[in-house]
């Protein structure tokens, strides 16, 4: 069903095809959220840590060597706090909304949802900054769209002490859709807008590296966007957003760096356990 609506390339938008796409769309990002609620429940069961306390003291052991100071510790904790989260649901106002009504909180959806809404503290409703974006940038793909109203933003950094570092592992990453949106559109070389909605592996990991970030143009009418070239993908060819997901977690629970753990310097006595971990995490997964 995805490949045939690919395949409409821009007429996906007519109707009446348009809403069974989008339904279609969204079904297949519910169950890619149902995936990686899966996967990140699985890794913890395997001892997998989420989160940046390993890298942060990682910094603190170096100023104790000598070789830093805080000053550098201050900006990676800078950084960290400008990471996404591990996953912040999408539908968070609505699964607060039907919470408050079983409970009897409100009994007003419309005044809960304005009043939440007005609460800066209260994480973003990102379909709001979705409609925002395509008004003044312009369509984006049914993907993405479905995306940014069914799962949201999710951050698999972490550490486990069998693995290599993150900035080979290249954790699954997506960024917040917020009031900052505007921070991930850029003109590239040739005047078109592109989003980019996460660092390359090595900026996931706050090191300097020379590899593509995630990203897409915009504005883009067809069913899926398609993913700047990076030479870790499958084949060496561009990915759709959705066969990024596919592969990312249906394959390497989220860490599709892995694809390339022959080329880890000096790591050939741990493969045999990250290939056991991988199969731990991926076994019977929905596909989607």
């Amino acid at each position: 069903m995805w490949d045939e609506l690919l395949a409409l390339g821009s007429d996906v938008r007519l109707e009446p095809g348009y809403s069974d796409a989008l339904t279609v769309a969204r079904e297949t990002m519910r169950r890619a959220r149902k995936t990686i609620e899966e996967l990140i429940q699985r890794l913890l069961s395997l001892g997998f840590v989420f989160g940046y306390d390993q890298h942060l003291m990682h910094i603190v052991r170096r100023i104790q060597q000598g070789t830093t100071n805080w000053t550098d510790y201050l900006g990676s904790l800078d950084w960290v706090r400008q990471q996404p989260p591990l996953f912040l649901p999408a539908t968070v106002m609505e699964d607060e909304l039907i919470f408050a009504v079983r409970h009897q909180l409100t009994h007003d959806a419309d005044v809960f949802r304005q009043e939440r809404r007005d609460d800066p503290t209260n994480p973003p409703v990102m379909v709001d900054y979705l409609h925002e974006l395509e008004r003044e940038v312009g369509p984006v793909p049914l993907s993405i769209r479905a995306w940014y109203e069914e799962v949201g933003a999710v951050n698999f950094y972490g550490y486990h002490p069998r693995w290599p570092s993150m900035s080979y592992c290249d954790p699954l990453q997506i960024c917040v859709l917020d009031q900052q949106w505007r921070a991930h559109v850029e003109m590239a070389s040739d005047r078109s807008l592109v989003f980019f909605f996460a660092e390359d592996q090595y900026f996931k990991d706050n090191v300097s590296g020379a590899v593509t970030p995630y990203a897409f143009t915009i504005p883009d009418t067809n069913t899926d966007a398609v993913l700047f070239y990076r030479a870790a993908f499958p084949q060496g060819a561009p990915l759709t957003f959705v066969q990024y997901l596919r592969w990312s977690l249906l394959h390497w629970a989220g860490f599709p760096g892995m694809a390339e753990w022959d080329a880890f310097p000096g790591w050939p006595d741990s493969v045999t356990l990250l290939q056991d971990d991988l199969a731990v995490l991926t076994k019977d997964l929905t596909p989607f």
